[in-house]
């Protein structure tokens, strides 16, 4: 569910810290904020689900691929900049998610 920290951080926009009945009602009408807190519950009911079936040790790494598709994600939807050093990450995350798998 890697649409978690997009619905999240747009929601943030919107999302004050601030102890009062009238916050409360602002943050249920806050519709991202909602749709991203649905996703972060679901994928983690898929996340157990998966773990089910296979070894913490494999499936752990494999949600570091996560921050790949959030990187492009961000690059696509939020107009972030992709950098040499963000490039460099994912190639590195690739390379020991595929090590981790051997």
């Amino acid at each position: 569910m890697h649409l978690v920290p997009f619905f999240l951080k747009k929601g943030s926009k919107e999302f004050h810290i601030k102890i009062s009945l009238r916050n409360i009602f602002d943050i249920l009408k806050n519709h991202n904020l909602i749709i991203g807190i649905f996703f972060y519950g679901l994928s983690s009911l898929i996340f157990i689900m998966v773990l089910r079936i296979t070894d913490l040790s494999i499936a752990y790494p494999m949600t570091s691929l996560a921050y790949i598709f959030v990187t492009l994600l961000s690059y696509k939807l939020l107009k972030e900049k992709i950098n040499a050093y963000k490039i460099i990450g994912i190639i590195l995350i690739i390379i020991g998610v595929v090590l981790v798998k051997i």
